[in-house]
């Protein structure tokens, strides 16, 4: 073989790309998502096109871009509160759920919609608007809430606790839904988003140290109906005049069905949420969350939908 030097020039080039081509360097650059660090794998990337859940500005009915509301808690109505209003023309229904969710079970006659496309809807400012969830996260639709109301929508409620508090109240529904329990279950991060909510109460068994210093929770010596129902009582003693969104109970030991629903019972009109799972798990879940942030924060920005 002739050395490098003596190459023809052609040669010469062809062998450099080789060389790129195959290289460790270019092997890495070339690897699927996959390889992606864990914290960058979720994170959205740029379209061109918006997506039914994309959230859009919203804006008034003079057409200027509306500030996002903080959440309202008196839009909260209740599932018998609710109940007297079914069949009434001038009450729309509005199921905030995936499309697979509502098709699984639903309220009768609600439509299937996301926020964002019920703001494209003017000819339902007139009407009594209910906004049903899945009882989790329920600060984006109270906060919706808010701002349809700045909107011009006449009257907006969010069904408190959503889906599984309508089916806990077995109430009538279409379709076939699964055990309420699994609807009400959190995982790590589920916990992490309920804890920012100032709208719950979050209650932290005892003996998880670690897990309180992230969470801003209430300790209780155990979780059984009696802590839950003082828990409540101190709260309503501190002056809480506006609902709550919901009771979230954190504990590292799981319960049964039967002891899970004597919670849901003592803490009843308000939703209950429960968390089961070592503080190892939760830790890691916060540390990838900030991990996401700090992505988001350095990398490049997705314009939003509509821009």
């Amino acid at each position: 073989m002739k050395p490098f030097s003596k190459l023809p020039p052609a040669a010469c080039c062809m062998y450099v790309v080789a060389i790129l081509l195959f290289s460790p360097a270019a092997t890495v650059a070339a690897q699927p998502a996959d390889g992606m660090p864990e914290a960058l794998k979720n994170i959205k990337q740029a379209g061109s096109m918006c997506m039914r859940t994309d959230a859009l500005p919203a804006k008034s009915a003079s057409g200027t871009i509306v500030a996002e509301r903080q959440p309202d808690m008196s839009c909260a109505i209740g599932a018998a509160e609710l109940l007297p209003q079914l069949g009434h023309t001038e009450t729309t229904l509005v199921d905030t759920r995936l499309p697979a969710e509502y098709s699984a079970y639903r309220i009768a006659e609600t439509l299937n919609m996301s926020v964002s496309e019920l703001r494209t809807k003017p000819f339902l400012h007139s009407k009594n608007v209910v906004l049903i969830g899945n009882g989790k996260a329920e600060r984006e639709l109270y906060a919706a809430c808010a701002t349809l109301k700045a909107e011009g929508f006449k009257q907006v409620r969010v069904l408190r606790g959503g889906m599984p508090v309508w089916l806990s109240a077995r109430h009538a529904v279409l379709g076939k839904p699964a055990d309420v329990m699994e609807y009400t279950h959190l995982d790590s991060s589920e916990l992490w988003g309920e804890s920012q909510f100032d709208a719950n109460l979050v209650l932290l068994v005892r003996g998880q140290a670690a897990m309180q210093q992230q969470l801003s929770a209430q300790a209780i010596p155990e979780a059984n109906a009696a802590e839950i129902k003082r828990a409540l009582e101190q709260r309503r003693r501190q002056g809480g005049k506006s609902p709550l969104a919901a009771v979230v109970v954190a504990s590292a030991v799981s319960l049964t069905a039967d002891a899970i629903q004597k919670l849901r019972e003592a803490a009843l009109p308000t939703p209950l949420l429960f968390y089961s799972g070592s503080v190892d798990v939760y830790l890691r879940q916060v540390a990838q969350q900030k991990a996401i942030w700090l992505a988001q924060a350095n990398g490049p920005k997705q314009l939003g939908c509509g821009l």
